[in-house]
């Protein structure tokens, strides 16, 4: 059980099937398919469906400008959180659901 509330895990779904990666079928032996081969669907696929922004986020208002850190910070850490993104989306890509249920099972 991913312990949840079932609203979270539809909404979920649904962006998932709004990118294609999954397909909803009605009726007593339906649910959710997979639109491709798992082989071909990757954490990333998953993680742009369900996320539209960055993974990492400086303020999303004004700093303060009396507080040098608070105007700095953005500009300081702009190039490591750049470069973190970039290796955990390189990790996503890299990353198949077969790799994940394979793992699992």
């Amino acid at each position: 059980s991913v312990r949840t509330n079932p609203v979270v895990i539809r909404r979920l779904m649904t962006e998932l099937e709004k990118a294609g990666l999954v397909r909803s079928v009605a009726g007593r032996s339906g649910g959710f398919h997979l639109q491709r081969p798992a082989d071909q669907i990757t954490l990333a696929d998953i993680y742009h469906a369900v996320e539209d922004d960055a993974i990492f986020r400086m303020h999303r208002t004004d700093p303060e400008s009396k507080c040098p850190v608070a105007v700095q910070i953005g500009k300081v850490l702009a190039a490591p959180l750049r470069a973190a993104e970039g290796a955990l989306a390189t990790s996503l890509a890299r990353t198949t659901i077969r790799d994940v249920t394979e793992a699992i099972v």
